[in-house]
């Protein structure tokens, strides 16, 4: 987008820009994407200290959405 402004407006106009097909197919690729990416959006620290708690404490989560996402 060529500013933040252009880009809210698109966000709260998308209907009037882009059929419900497009919509789906763009909300598809979104989805595919996380499930691609998986751990690899997570930092080297972030993994190592995951480890970490793994090792001293009984139950640790791991990636698990939290606090409303």
């Amino acid at each position: 987008m060529c500013s933040k402004e252009c880009s809210n407006y698109l966000k709260t106009h998308r209907k009037e820009f882009l059929s419900e097909k497009s919509r789906e197919k763009m909300s598809e690729s979104g989805r595919k994407s996380v499930i691609l990416q998986g751990d690899s959006r997570r930092s080297k620290n972030e993994i190592y200290f995951y480890e970490l708690c793994k090792t001293k404490f009984n139950k640790v989560l791991n990636n698990e959405l939290m606090f409303n996402g």
